[in-house]
């Protein structure tokens, strides 16, 4: 039975979560990042498709027909600036009769000729007397409020708010690290210059208390050659290190 790979990619992930220059929404960027790899692909898939990878920005999927991964990957696509505020490159589908490894290999191929050759461009709206966003700098303002704790308003753009939401709950980047350093009363936990009346927590400040300067560090890594790492995976292998990787 003919099937056919779809490979794409999110474009310019570090640009993406590092528009902001706020702690808060650099987490946040990181955290939707993953739920939306994670959850998205699976709200939209069709009866019979198979995810083989969905995460950190990448994504392959096999189906039953060509015109099922094109409407899947034009969705994808659409999602992910409608969630994220930044683009996905989608490969044309790749037929696959026998081996696995070459038609990665060739949506591999596609996926890099499709970066390289966009079909059209993306602007970004403006008028001429608008607020800017203060996180990121280039984004247009959507919301003027403040920040939980604080009382002055600032301006943000519709993807640094979403950043910011996301941010404002530990979820999985910061739960852990709370339970390590407080056990497993850390709901409970008051932290260090925490005012009673505060209305709602905010976490990475919380965090931040525990430095005298109100610092916490995020640290940011990358591995090298892992096109490479993945290309010699088969398919079992390369669902396999997708998710043990996360």
């Amino acid at each position: 039975m003919t099937r056919y790979l779809l490979a794409a990619e999110a474009d310019k992930i570090q640009d993406l979560i590092f528009r902001a220059s706020r702690l808060r929404e650099v987490v946040g960027g990181s955290q939707l990042l993953s739920r939306f790899c994670k959850e998205v692909p699976q709200m939209i898939l069709p009866n019979g498709a198979r995810i083989i990878v969905n995460d950190g920005g990448s994504f392959r999927v096999l189906f039953n027909s060509k015109n099922e991964a094109v409407k899947f990957g034009d969705r994808l696509a659409e999602l992910y600036w409608l969630a994220l505020g930044g683009s996905l490159t989608v490969a044309s589908p790749i037929e696959m009769n026998g081996s696995f490894r070459a038609a990665a290999e060739r949506a591999n191929k596609a996926l890099r000729q499709a970066k390289q050759h966009r079909d059209g461009f993306v602007a970004t709206s403006h008028l001429p007397y608008v607020a800017f966003c203060v996180s990121c700098g280039i984004g247009l303002a959507v919301e003027h409020s403040a920040r939980p704790g604080e009382r002055r308003r600032q301006y943000l753009c519709a993807d640094c708010r979403a950043k910011r939401h996301e941010g404002a709950d530990p979820g999985e980047f910061l739960s852990d690290f709370f339970e390590k350093v407080v056990g497993d009363e850390w709901h409970e936990y008051r932290w260090p210059g925490e005012r009673a009346e505060k209305e709602r927590e905010d976490p990475p400040m919380d965090v931040a208390r525990f430095d005298a300067r109100n610092y916490i560090a995020y640290l940011v890594a990358d591995g090298n050659s892992m096109g490479e790492a993945f290309g010699e995976c088969d398919k079992g292998q390369l669902e396999s290190l997708s998710q043990t990787l996360r």
